[in-house]
């Protein structure tokens, strides 16, 4: 695991901050696929997140399983991060190695995750 996945998952955003200002690549892959978006998603440090998305991280990328970090947000229960990543683009139909998009994983409705289309309705 490189170092900016090691800081993204540990919360520590200044040390991340550093890593990308030394030219370090925001969407760089750990062995699963995981970027550091991934990885703060998945611990749940919003501020990571935050910084990360604000410096160009891709809100849609795939691990090797095809998970988004909407995927992770779903599996993890973290509504407020999956209504943040949402509002910054983030795919709430893009499907997994599994045919299952982030919504399928919900086990709750969260307003977020609806499609457009019932929004509307609503």
């Amino acid at each position: 695991m490189d170092a900016i996945h090691a800081f993204a998952r540990e919360g520590e955003v200044d040390n991340l901050v550093k890593c990308i200002d030394s030219g370090v690549g925001i969407n760089v892959k750990d062995s699963e696929g995981r970027t550091p978006l991934h990885w703060a998603v998945d611990r749940g440090h919003l501020n990571v997140i935050e910084s990360l998305i604000s410096n160009g991280a891709d809100v849609n990328a795939k691990d090797n399983e095809g998970q988004t970090p909407l995927h992770y947000a779903a599996v993890c229960d973290r509504e407020g991060i999956a209504d943040f990543l949402v509002k910054h683009n983030a795919g709430t139909e893009i499907k997994d190695n599994d045919g299952l998009s982030p919504l399928d994983l919900c086990e709750v409705n969260w307003p977020c995750m609806k499609p457009a289309e019932e929004e509307q309705a609503d």
